[in-house]
């Protein structure tokens, strides 16, 4: 794609996420860690963000933090039932037009939360 695209593209995403972007964040819990990374597309799948967010909740749990909570993108191929069958609870959800001109299914930015007493340090699971 000419490099135009891109530069028209990075224009309305960031305009998008200053006039619209906080009206479309989610409320969240008031105690409680934020989490938030992400691992890029050609590492996923090798349990690099399992071990970071295992690292995570044991440095969390050390300062003495007994929730964990993220903001995340729902769509089709991941709903929020995806994060509910994880064992996550979905505090606040809101709709959001961010990729409006690149997808055409609906987008929603959840706000997650979790105990961090959830997490099973012996089965790691996540």
């Amino acid at each position: 794609m000419p490099w135009s695209f891109f530069e028209h593209s990075s224009r309305v995403f960031a305009t998008h996420v200053i006039f619209k972007g906080e009206s479309e964040r989610p409320s969240h819990p008031e105690a409680g860690v934020h989490w938030h990374f992400q691992v890029d597309k050609e590492f996923r799948g090798q349990g690099i963000g399992r071990r970071l967010l295992r690292r995570f909740t044991k440095d969390a749990v050390a300062a003495g933090f007994d929730l964990i909570w993220a903001e995340v993108m729902a769509y089709p191929e991941k709903p929020t039932e995806y994060f509910e069958n994880r064992g996550w609870s979905i505090y606040d959800v809101r709709p959001t037009l961010i990729f409006g001109d690149h997808v055409d299914f609906p987008v929603q930015v959840l706000s997650i939360n979790r105990s961090l007493g959830s997490f099973n340090p012996l089965t790691q699971t996540f």
